[in-house]
């Protein structure tokens, strides 16, 4: 039997059925289970789960520990962790994140055309567009110079986090010595 605590310190029992999978015993404060970015006894934190509610009332857990080193660029929009399939890099002292990832999480509605090799975006009356290796921008129709160009890593866009976020209204804030990103609006 192991033990873990939610976000809200609340102590959780566990049974493990399988490598990654738990049996939860739940308390019998009444409270809800919130087990995302929870903490487990050896250190590692929750990033996805699955649940089922078993005939016993117990709760039947898939959980999935995190696998980014304690050095890895770690992003947080309104507060809350955003997972990427690929991590966020610093290159030429500006953090790039993966442009779909940033852009859906700020609800916007993005598209890229391979030919022009050029991303749109658009939320509420506002349109960017950036182009790979390019560091002229768009914002309404107003150039921009950006200090580095969106590039393609692993075939995926990377885009400069502070630009985008504050192109789009948000405040930005890099904590270096963590290597937090943290994106408010």
């Amino acid at each position: 039997m192991g033990e873990f605590k939610d976000r809200n310190n609340q102590r959780f029992g566990f049974i493990p059925k399988e490598e990654n999978s738990f049996r939860i015993i739940p308390s019998h404060s009444g409270k809800a289970l919130d087990v995302e970015g929870a903490s487990m006894a050896d250190g590692a934190k929750i990033i996805q789960y699955r649940y089922t509610l078993a005939k016993n009332q117990h709760f039947e857990l898939e959980l999935i520990k995190e696998l980014q080193k304690d050095d890895s660029i770690k992003i947080f929009v309104r507060g809350k962790r955003l997972y990427m399939d690929e991590s966020p890099q610093i290159i030429n002292d500006r953090v790039m994140v993966p442009m779909r990832a940033i852009f859906e999480k700020l609800g916007v509605k993005v598209s890229y055309d391979d030919y022009e090799k050029a991303v749109f975006a658009k939320k509420d009356g506002l349109n960017l567009v950036i182009k790979i290796n390019d560091t002229l921008a768009k914002v309404n129709d107003v150039e921009l110079t950006l200090d580095t160009p969106p590039l393609i890593i692993n075939d995926k866009t990377f885009v400069p986090a502070r630009f985008v976020a504050e192109s789009l209204g948000c405040t930005v804030i890099w904590n270096g010595d963590e290597k937090i990103v943290e994106i408010n609006y």
